[in-house]
């Protein structure tokens, strides 16, 4: 299937009216790049689709244009169509990757594109030109002749210059039998757009951050609901894929945030809630731990607070485990070769220690040892000696 990607753009303004220049190709067509290796081709070209025709016009009317491309899927193909697969109705791609476009991404090249747009006058400043022109054959010219025009080659230099053609010369041309226009840059290799829109859009300045401590925070436990089990913990994610760990919460990403936590767990709900259910657990560390947070954030966050320790009797600690119905072989973690056999209140009681450990809580960790070495004072030596 043939579609268009546009790689990059750069649009010109001349006050009210931009041209729509965007850096673009065929997937089925290949190019040799600079480097010297085979690439799909690309190049600068003016997106007048957009105005019907025309070379410049206001942003209102490209946005225009694009909803009536959108309400036109709509009415062809009714519930079936969706925005996130704007690209596989249109056959367009944003930066290549397939027909991946969303409605959201096409609407930016002109959102993005208006707001990031210069003047011929800041584009010459960088060795950059626009040219205008139509096509340079005999048949051409001759055609041009016989609707009482001439060959056009226009390259302008100031705002001025622009705004008077695209006023009283452009009209003239538009939708005329071989009298397209045809717009370029010269002077604008494709790395160049990046290095001209950060001199002129200078990135914002990251804020600094700060360290704050906290006895605990959030992390996202991954339920698989097939078999209501704990899958992990979650760790990254990016759009319906993720990455977890597999035994400990304090493994999985950690969250200060209780509100970024909630928002991570319902957009993962959002997008993998038909097996999984992302949900935010409290974690307790035992000790401080380091967030690295803005200065702002810092101010305005409400630091999670760990839950009272309860002091027990052995029988309670006891009957607070969650005990299985049948015993089980557990090995030393540090020499798997050793094993022992447990009843199913000596599992819970090995596994209470073993999560006491990691999350720093010794002082219930001594008090079931004490209670293991007494129960099971063989396996004590075994295990955990």
């Amino acid at each position: 299937m043939s579609y268009e990607i546009i790689y990059d753009k750069q649009f010109v303004k001349a006050k009210d009216k931009f041209i729509p220049m965007i850096l673009a190709g065929s997937n089925n067509c290949t190019e040799w790049s600079p480097s010297g290796k085979e690439r799909r081709a690309r190049s600068w070209w003016n997106f007048a689709y957009l105005l019907d025709g025309a070379i410049a016009g206001a942003k209102e009317d490209m946005l225009k244009k694009q909803e009536e491309v959108r309400q036109g899927y709509i009415d062809r193909y009714g519930d079936e169509y969706d925005d996130k697969s704007f690209g596989y109705y249109s056959g367009l791609s944003i930066n290549g990757g397939g027909c991946n476009a969303t409605y959201g991404q096409y609407k930016g090249v002109v959102n993005t594109g208006c707001k990031k747009a210069l003047t011929v006058e800041q584009l010459a400043e960088e060795g950059v030109y626009l040219n205008i022109h139509t096509y340079s054959s005999d048949k051409t010219r001759e055609a041009l002749k016989e609707q009482g025009l001439e060959p056009v080659s226009f390259s302008p230099i100031t705002t001025e210059q622009l705004l008077d053609f695209i006023e009283n010369v452009e009209p003239k041309y538009r939708g005329k039998k071989e009298g397209n226009l045809y717009i370029s840059f010269s002077g604008m290799h494709e790395s160049k757009p990046k290095w001209i829109r950060r001199r002129y859009f200078p990135a914002k300045p990251k804020p600094d951050k700060v360290v704050v401590n906290s006895k605990a925070g959030y992390a996202i436990k991954i339920v698989d609901k097939e078999n209501s089990s704990t899958l992990g913990y979650l760790n990254s994610y990016k759009g319906g894929s993720f990455r977890y760990a597999s035994y400990s919460k304090t493994d999985g990403k950690q969250y200060l945030d209780k509100k970024e936590a909630d928002r991570v767990a319902k957009l993962m709900n959002k997008r993998r809630g038909v097996s999984f259910d992302f949900q935010v657990i409290l974690v307790e560390y035992g000790r401080e731990r380091g967030f690295l947070v803005t200065e702002e954030q810092a101010k305005n966050i409400s630091l999670p607070e760990p839950e009272p320790e309860v002091e027990m009797t052995d029988e309670e600690l006891i009957a607070s485990l969650d005990v299985k119905t049948e015993g089980e072989e557990v090995a030393n973690f540090f020499d798997p070769e050793q094993k022992c056999f447990l009843d199913p209140v000596g599992v819970a009681l090995h596994d209470f220690i073993k999560g006491c450990e990691v999350t720093e809580k010794y002082d219930k960790m001594r008090q079931a040892l004490g209670i293991f070495r007494e129960k099971y004072p063989e396996e004590y030596y075994v295990l955990l000696d």
